[in-house]
C-alpha cells in the first residue's frame, strides 16, 4: 500500500481498514524515519486543504509520540536542521488558517526539539518576524503564533536584547487589519508577559516593558467585541481569559473596562447563551485576582451576579415530567449553577446571601432559584452560613408549606445539603429534621419522597443521632419506607426507600432482633414478587429496572446478616444465599447489574456460612475473579466526541478525546475486594483459587486507580498468609523452602520491589511496604537469599534516588525563569511528598531486613551504603534526617557495632542543630541505641549526653516542644538501661524514674513511642507501680493512648505479662475501681489489644 493510501485509509470509517492503515503507518515510521518524513512532505504539497491539515495533525501526533527515541532523534542531522525550513518553503503561499495554525504546532515540537540539542534557533526565529510582514493573512497569522513559542527557547541574553523588537512587532500586530491576526499577536503579547514573570532575572527587568501594549490589547478587545463576529467573539473570550494571569499592575487600570465589555456580551440576547455564558466566566476569571476590589464596586457586582440569578430562574414549567423523573431542558440554569460556586469562592458567603435575599421573588421559578442559590453556595460560605443555621431553618420551614413541589423539593435539598455540611450543630434540631422526613413522605410528588429518603441516609450516615435516639422514630420510618417500596410505581423511590431502609438496618446493628422476622418476611415477598416478574418481563427497560430494584433487596438481605446476627441461624443464612446465588441463572448483562451488591452480599455471608457456601464456590470465585482482572473500556475519538453518561470520565490528550468507563474500574477495586474478604474468611476453601488469583499481584501497579493497587496490595498480603499457614500445616521444617520455590512467592516478590518505588500514591506506598514487610517477618530468620537482598537494597536506593531527582526538580522550579502552572506545581510538589514518605516508610523495612537476615552487610555496603551516606554528607538538612533514621537502625538492629562510636558521637553533636527534623531523628535514634549498647560503651558519651538532655529542656511548651518530648524519651532510655552510670553521678534513680513517669504521660506527640518505652521499664523493673494511684495513672495513659495510637505486637506481648503481674499485686476491686473511672473508648482499647496479643502468642 502506497504512503498516500495508508493515509487516506486513517481517515476510513472501517474500523478493519483503519487498524490497518495504523499498523502500516506505525511500521513505516520504524522501518526508515527518514522516508517516512519526506513522505509527510510530499503530501504536504497536496493542493487539498483537508489532506494539508490532516498530514499536519498525524505529522504532529507522531512527533510528539512517547516513543523511545522520539521520531525527531531518529532523524539524521541534515533532515533535523533544514526540516523548520522546508516546512516553512512548502507552506509560503498557504491561505488557510485552519492548516496554518496547525503547522505552528508542528514548527514548535521542531524547535524545542533543536533546543535540546544546543542548535541557534534565531534563524527561525527571525524567519517568523519576516512571516509577521507578509502580505499574506494566513503566513502573518503563522508568524505571531509561532513567535511567542520560539522566545521561549533563544539564550537568555539574546531574549533581552530582543524584547524592544517584540514589543514594537506585537504592536504591529494587534493594530493588523485582519482581526484573526490581531488575535494571534494578543495571544502571544498575554504568553509573552508571563514568560518574563521572574522579577529576579535580567528577563523579568524587562516585562515592565510590555505594559506600554495594555491600551492596544483594549482597544484591540472592544473592536473584537464589536464586530458582530460570532466565532472570533466565541475564540476571543479563552485568550482574554488569560488577562487574569497577568501582574496586577498591568491590569489594575483596566479591569472595570473589561468587565463592562464583557458584561455586554453576557447582556446581548441574541447571542448563543453559551458564548454569553463564557463571557461570564471570562468576567470571573478576570476579577478573581482583584476581588476584594471588585467588592467595592456595587453596581458592577450586582450586575454579575444578577445575570447569573437571572439564568438561575430559566426552569421548565413542565412539572408532570419533573415528577416522573424525566430529563428537562434546562442547561442555562445548570451552567449558571458552576457560576454562582464560583462567585461565592470569591465574594463568601455573606456577599452572596445579602445579594440573594435582596431580589424581588414573585414567582414560583425566583423562589426556587434563591433556594438553589444558598444550597449551591452552601459549601463555599460554610463559615458564614454555619453562623446563621437559625435562619436558613426558618428559610426551609417557609418553603416547605410552598404550594408550587419544585419549591419544597428545593428546600428538602437544601436541608440534606445542611446535615452533611454542618453535622454536629444540626445535632440542635434533630426534631425538626424528623418532621421534614414525614412531611416529605407525605407529599404527593415522587422527587420530594424521594428527598426525604436521601435526608434518612444522609443523616444516618453522619452519625446525627444516636441508636437510641433514632429508636423512637424507627418503627414509622421502617413502615414508611416499606410502604413506598410496596406500593409505588416509581423504580427511582423504590430504590431510594430500598437504599434508606439498608442504611437504616446497617445503622441500628444489634438493634433489630424484634423486627428480624417482619423484615425477613418482607424482604423474603418482596423477592419472591420481583423473581415472578422478571421470569415474564420481556421488555428491556422494564427488566432493567427491575435488576436495579433487586441489587438494593439483595443488600438489604445481607444487612440483615450483618445487623441481626443473634437471629441468624446457618438455615436462614443459606436461604439468603441461595437468593443472591440465583444472579447467575441470569444472562450476563443482567448479571452485570447485580454483581457490585451481589459480591458484598457473599462476603457478608461467607463468615456465617464457612463450610456450606464450598459447593458453591467454584460457580462464584471464577466470575468474581474475572471481574477483578478486568480492565476498562477507553474509547479515542475527536476533541468533541465525548461519552455522555455518569460511567464515564472523558479527557482531551493531544487533540483527542479519551474516555474511560470508570464504572467499570470501582467493579474491579470491588472484586478484589471481595476476593480479599473470601481468602480471610473462608480460609483453607479458597486454596484451590489461590493460583488463579496470582495473576491478580499486577494489579498493583494499575496506573488508572489508586483505589485498585491499594485493594490488590491487601489481597496479596492475604493470599500469602494463607499459602504460608496451609504449608505450616503440611510440613512446618520445610514451609519456608516451599514457599519461596512457588511461582506466587517469586511474582509478588518481585512486584512490591519493582512496584513500590515507582508509586505515585503515599497511602498506597505506605501501605505496599507495610505489607511487603510483614511478609519478610513472616519469613523468619535468614531466610532471604543474596539475589533477595540485592533486589531489595536496589529498590531502596531507587528510592532513594528518586526522591533526590524530584527534590532536584522542585528546588531547580523554585528557581527557574520559566514557571510552571499552577496544576504542574501540584503535581510535583506531590510527587516529591510521596518520595518523602516512600523513604521514611521503608525505614521500618529496613530494619526488618537487617535485624533478620545476617548477611545482609555486603549486598549494604555495595548497593545502598553510598547513597546513605551521600545523604549524611550532603549538606541538606532534609536528606540528612532521612538519613539519620537509616544509620541508627545499622548500628542497633543491624549489630554495627563498629560504627557505634562515631555514630553515638556525631549524634550527641545534631541534638543542637537548628534543624527540628535532625533534632528529632537523632534523639529518638538515640533512645534505641541506648538499649542495645552496654555501659562500657555508653559511659564514654554520658556526660556530654547528659548535658544535652538538659539542654532540651528549656524546649518544653515552646515552639520546639516536639525536641523536649523526644529527649523524654532519650532520657527515660537511659535511665531505665544503664542506672548504674545514673546512680554513679548521684542521680536516685527510683525519684527520676517517678518524676520521668509523670512528665511523659503529658506528652503529645510521640505517645506510641512513649507507650513502648514505659512498659518496657515495668517490664525491667526500673519503673515501680507499687500504689493503686500510680497503677490508676498507668493504666490510663495505657488505655488513652491506644485510642490514638497503635504499639508492635512485642509491646503488646510485654503489656500483658505485665499487666498480669500487676493482677497478681493488687486486689480485684482495685481493678474495679480503675476500670470503672475509664472511658468505654480506653477500655475497648485495651481489651482489643490483650485479645490480639493472646492470639498472636
Amino acid at each position: 500500500m502506497q504512503f498516500e493510501q495508508v493515509i487516506s485509509a486513517l481517515q476510513s470509517p472501517n474500523n478493519e481498514v483503519r487498524k490497518q492503515a495504523e499498523q502500516l503507518y506505525n511500521e513505516a515510521l520504524e522501518k526508515n524515519s527518514d522516508s517516512f518524513i519526506q513522505s509527510h512532505f510530499e503530501m504536504l504539497k497536496s493542493q487539498n486543504e483537508n489532506i494539508r491539515h490532516y498530514v499536519l495533525t498525524i505529522l504532529h501526533v507522531s512527533l510528539s509520540k512517547n516513543i523511545e527515541p522520539v521520531l525527531f532523534d531518529r532523524l539524521n542531522q541534515q533532515i533535523q536542521a533544514t526540516m523548520f525550513s522546508t516546512l516553512i518553503e512548502i507552506f509560503k503561499n498557504e491561505t488557510s488558517l485552519k492548516v496554518v495554525s496547525m503547522l505552528a504546532e508542528v514548527l514548535s515540537i521542531i524547535c524545542m526539539s533543536l533546543s535540546k540539542k544546543k542548535v541557534n534557533v534565531n534563524p527561525y526565529f527571525n524567519t517568523t518576524i519576516e512571516l509577521t510582514k507578509s502580505p499574506n493573512e494566513a503566513l502573518r497569522f503563522l508568524g505571531y503564533t509561532t513567535v511567542s513559542q520560539l522566545i521561549l527557547l533563544l539564550e537568555p541574553q539574546t531574549q533581552v536584547e530582543a524584547t524592544g523588537t517584540l514589543v514594537q512587532l506585537l504592536s504591529s500586530g494587534m493594530n493588523d487589519t485582519s482581526l484573526v491576526v490581531a488575535l494571534a499577536a494578543l495571544d502571544s503579547f498575554i504568553s509573552c508577559v508571563l514568560m518574563y514573570d521572574d522579577p529576579d532575572s535580567p528577563l523579568g527587568e524587562s516585562q515592565g516593558k510590555f505594559i506600554v501594549l495594555m491600551p492596544i490589547a483594549l482597544q484591540l478587545f472592544g473592536k473584537i467585541m464589536n464586530s458582530g463576529n460570532l466565532k472570533l467573539i466565541t475564540k476571543s473570550l479563552s485568550t482574554v481569559a488569560q488577562f487574569a494571569y497577568l501582574p496586577k499592575e498591568f491590569m489594575k487600570p483596566y479591569v472595570m473596562v473589561f468587565v463592562s465589555g464583557l458584561l455586554t456580551i453576557s447582556s446581548n440576547e441574541s447571542i448563543d447563551f453559551e458564548v454569553r455564558m463564557t463571557a461570564m466566566s471570562t468576567v470571573l476569571d478576570i476579577v478573581e485576582p482583584f476581588k476584594l476590589l471588585f467588592k467595592r464596586e456595587p453596581v458592577a457586582l450586582n450586575n454579575v451576579l444578577s445575570h447569573l440569578f437571572t439564568w438561575l430562574c430559566i426552569l421548565n414549567d413542565d412539572v408532570d415530567s419533573w415528577n416522573k423523573g424525566e430529563e428537562l431542558d434546562e442547561d442555562a440554569a445548570d451552567l449558571a449553577r458552576d457560576l454562582v460556586d464560583q462567585s461565592a469562592d470569591m465574594f463568601g458567603g455573606e456577599c452572596m446571601f445579602m445579594f440573594i435575599n435582596s431580589q424581588k421573588l414573585d414567582n414560583w421559578k425566583k423562589e426556587c432559584a434563591y433556594l438553589r442559590w444558598i444550597y449551591i453556595t452552601l459549601n463555599a460560605g460554610k463559615h458564614f452560613y454555619k453562623k446563621h443555621l437559625d435562619k436558613l431553618f426558618e428559610i426551609i420551614n417557609k418553603y416547605l408549606l410552598h404550594q408550587h413541589p419544585r419549591v419544597r423539593n428545593m428546600a428538602f435539598l437544601l436541608l440534606n445539603e445542611m446535615i452533611c455540611l454542618f453535622k454536629k450543630k444540626c445535632k440542635s434540631y434533630v426534631s425538626q429534621i424528623f418532621q421534614v422526613i414525614k412531611q416529605s413522605f407525605s407529599d404527593a410528588f415522587i422527587p420530594n419522597q424521594i428527598s426525604g429518603c436521601d435526608i434518612i441516609s444522609s443523616f444516618i450516615d453522619v452519625e446525627l443521632v444516636s441508636q437510641s435516639e433514632f429508636q423512637e422514630v424507627l418503627m414509622s420510618m421502617l413502615q414508611s419506607l416499606t410502604n413506598f417500596i410496596t406500593t409505588a410505581q416509581s423504580t427511582k423511590l423504590i430504590i431510594a426507600a430500598f437504599a434508606s431502609l439498608n442504611f437504616i438496618i446497617h445503622f441500628m446493628k444489634n438493634m433489630l432482633d424484634q423486627y428480624f422476622a417482619i423484615l425477613m418476611n418482607f424482604f423474603k415477598s418482596k423477592a419472591q414478587q420481583l423473581n415472578q416478574v422478571i421470569l415474564t418481563a420481556t421488555d428491556q427497560k422494564q427488566r432493567k429496572e427491575i435488576l436495579k430494584i433487586k441489587s438494593r433487596l439483595i443488600e438489604g438481605l445481607s444487612m440483615l446478616v450483618y445487623s441481626c446476627s443473634k437471629s441468624i441461624t446457618k438455615q436462614v443464612a443459606h436461604e439468603i444465599f441461595l437468593e443472591v446465588y440465583n444472579v447467575f441463572s441470569l444472562k450476563e448483562e443482567e448479571r452485570e447489574v447485580l454483581m457490585p451488591f451481589a459480591e458484598k452480599a457473599f462476603t457478608r455471608l461467607a463468615g456465617v456460612l464457612k463450610d456450606d457456601i464450598q459447593p458453591y464456590l467454584n460457580t462464584i470465585v471464577p466470575i468474581i475473579i474475572s471481574r477483578a482482572s478486568m480492565n476498562p473500556e477507553i474509547t479515542v475519538g475527536d476533541k468533541e466526541e465525548q461519552v455522555d453518561d455518569e460511567d464515564w470520565a472523558n479527557t482531551v490528550f493531544q487533540g483527542m478525546n479519551i474516555g474511560i468507563k470508570t464504572s467499570q474500574i470501582e467493579e474491579k477495586a470491588d472484586a478484589i475486594s471481595t476476593l480479599d474478604l473470601f481468602v480471610d474468611d473462608l480460609q483453607e476453601l479458597m486454596v484451590p483459587y489461590v493460583e488463579s488469583m496470582s495473576p491478580l499481584i499486577k494489579s498493583m501497579k494499575f496506573i488508572m486507580d489508586d483505589t485498585v493497587r491499594f485493594k490488590a496490595t491487601t489481597l496479596v498480603g492475604t493470599l500469602f498468609k494463607l499459602r504460608l499457614k496451609v504449608l505450616v500445616a503440611q510440613n512446618r521444617q520445610q514451609a519456608i523452602a516451599a514457599m519461596k520455590s512457588s511461582q506466587f512467592y517469586v511474582n509478588a516478590f518481585t512486584a512490591f520491589v519493582k512496584y513500590i518505588p515507582s508509586e505515585t500514591e503515599p497511602s498506597v506506598a505506605l501501605h505496599k511496604i507495610e505489607t511487603f514487610n510483614t511478609m519478610i517477618k513472616s519469613l523468619g530468620p535468614n531466610a532471604l537469599s543474596l539475589e533477595e537482598l540485592n533486589m531489595i537494597f536496589t529498590m531502596f536506593a531507587d528510592v532513594f534516588e528518586s526522591y533526590e531527582n524530584s527534590t532536584k526538580m522542585k528546588t531547580q522550579q523554585q528557581e527557574s525563569v520559566q514557571g510552571l502552572t499552577e496544576e504542574e506545581l501540584e503535581i510535583l510538589d506531590h510527587s516529591n511528598e510521596t518520595d518523602s514518605d516512600t523513604i521514611m516508610a521503608c525505614q521500618h523495612l529496613f530494619q526488618t531486613v537487617i535485624k533478620l537476615n545476617e548477611q545482609y552487610v555486603n549486598p549494604y555496603n555495595t548497593i545502598l551504603h553510598q547513597w546513605i551516606m551521600k545523604y549524611y554528607n550532603s549538606g541538606n538538612a532534609d536528606y540528612i534526617s532521612t538519613s539519620i533514621v537509616y544509620i541508627g537502625d545499622l548500628v542497633t538492629v543491624g549489630k554495627r557495632s563498629d560504627l557505634v562510636n562515631d555514630v553515638i558521637s556525631q549524634f550527641i553533636n545534631y541534638i543542637s542543630s537548628d534543624n527540628s527534623d535532625i533534632q528529632f531523628n537523632v534523639l529518638l535514634s538515640l533512645t534505641e541505641i541506648l538499649k542495645y549498647y552496654p555501659d562500657n560503651i555508653i559511659q564514654n558519651f554520658f556526660s556530654p549526653l547528659a548535658q544535652k538532655l538538659k539542654w532540651c529542656e528549656q524546649l518544653r511548651g515552646q515552639e520546639k516542644n516536639d525536641i523536649y518530648e523526644a529527649s523524654l524519651l532519650c532520657k527515660g532510655s537511659l535511665l531505665i538501661c544503664h542506672p548504674e552510670l545514673c546512680k554513679s553521678v548521684g542521680i536516685n534513680i527510683i525519684d527520676m524514674m517517678n518524676d520521668w513517669f509523670g512528665s511523659i504521660m503529658n506528652i503529645k506527640n510521640v505517645k506510641d513511642m512513649a507507650l513502648c518505652l514505659v512498659i518496657f521499664a515495668s517490664k525491667k523493673g526500673s519503673l515501680i507501680v507499687d500504689t493503686p494511684e500510680k497503677l490508676a495513672h498507668y493504666i490510663n495513659f495505657i488505655g488513652n493512648t491506644l485510642i490514638e495510637d497503635s504499639i508492635d505486637e512485642e509491646s503488646s506481648n510485654m503489656l500483658k505479662e505485665v499487666l498480669m503481674q500487676f493482677k497478681q499485686k493488687f486486689p480485684d476491686q482495685v481493678f474495679t475501681q480503675i476500670w470503672q473511672g475509664m472511658s468505654i473508648e480506653a477500655r475497648e482499647e485495651i481489651y482489643c489489644l490483650l485479645d490480639n496479643s493472646s492470639q498472636n502468642a
